[in-house]
């Protein structure tokens, strides 16, 4: 039921969504806090698995999120460069 709600409001327009997603993010890193909680990001799995990169076991928790970043930043040259998460 309260998944029906979150989609309701996320779909009636852009500023409602956005102002549910925000209140929804403070909610749950207010509400669950734990040193576990590294990522609260969406993941990736690439379609061809000799693309997926190398992890220690310790990490192996957190692929899927690690991947997302490993696909979006070995998708330009970042060498050398400033990069900021948002």
């Amino acid at each position: 039921m309260l998944a029906k709600l979150f989609i309701t409001l996320a779909h009636l327009s852009p500023g409602v969504k956005r102002f549910t997603w925000l209140r929804l993010y403070q909610y749950l890193a207010r509400n669950y806090p734990t040193a576990d909680w590294t990522f609260m990001n969406y993941g990736f799995q690439p379609g061809d698995k000799s693309e997926t990169p190398v992890l220690d076991e310790e990490d192996e928790c957190n692929r899927y999120f690690i991947q997302l970043y490993h696909y979006v930043a070995t998708g330009a040259n970042i060498e050398g460069k400033q990069v900021l998460e948002v």
